[in-house]
């Protein structure tokens, strides 16, 4: 017998006037694999121009890579309204350049990201970057000269928006977690994983059976995603997570 599974490959963008970063991943079923990263430079000059090169440079690599879609990141207003305002233009231009190509816009906030790939809101850069590492199966992390990392601008935090969107359409990404587990009070447990903390809602029947705190925990998961709030639910067993679900 013959599957067919299928295969789409995505853009994510981190905008941004000075340095806007890319990312482009490819999702066969529920796998994700890296394809390329990078960022694009508008150099100096007028607004105009400066919009014309970011432009330009994703036309460039929406015609490189042949993505099916793409994600931006929602951009809100922070205490300098002028670089808001920019900011804001430079994210435009990508839009523009996504549509102009016919590909289907999806925009997340920072927030959403997070939440996604990590699993709460207020993760920190390092966090997501273990993160997108482990899902995207990476060595290392794509790196970032000086002067993006600076900015804010990133390959990396490119790629999570799209991974995080991913995670946001209902694909399941995170099917089991294992790590050690630092506290349990029922309903809930703490597992750590290499320094990021899951606090994971679980049955009793998978309580009762949880080993001691400190030792290792291997429990598998369903993501539950609301409006105001991501719930991960942990078993012990296939059988209760398909009870769960059903």
């Amino acid at each position: 017998m013959c599957r067919v599974v299928a295969l789409s490959r995505i853009l994510g963008i981190d905008p941004g006037l000075r340095l806007t970063g890319f990312g482009v991943i490819e999702q066969t079923g529920q796998k994700l694999a890296y394809v390329a990263s990078g960022v694009i430079k508008s150099g100096e000059g007028e607004l105009p121009q400066r919009l014309g090169v970011l432009f330009a440079g994703l036309n460039e690599v929406i015609a490189t890579w042949q993505p099916d879609a793409c994600a931006v990141e929602i951009v809100f207003v922070n205490v300098n309204p002028q670089s808001t305002l920019l900011l804001g233009q430079a994210r435009g231009a990508a839009i523009c350049a996504a549509v102009s190509r016919e590909l289907v816009v999806a925009e997340y906030t920072a927030l959403q990201i997070k939440q996604a790939v990590v699993g709460h809101g207020k993760a920190a850069k390092e966090q997501v970057q273990d993160m997108v590492k482990r899902l995207l199966a990476l060595p290392v992390a794509p790196k970032a000269d000086a002067a993006e990392a600076g900015s804010g601008r990133s390959p990396l935090r490119a790629i999570a928006s799209r991974v995080g969107a991913w995670y946001e359409e209902g694909v399941r990404m995170i099917g089991r977690i294992t790590g050690t587990l630092v506290a349990k009070q029922p309903p809930q447990v703490l597992v750590d994983c290499n320094g990021v903390g899951y606090e994971i809602d679980v049955p009793m029947s998978t309580f009762y059976n949880l080993p001691a705190l400190g030792e290792k925990v291997s429990l598998l998961t369903h993501l539950a995603i609301r409006e105001d709030a991501h719930l991960l639910y942990g078993f012990g067993s296939e059988i209760e997570r398909a009870a769960f679900r059903e």
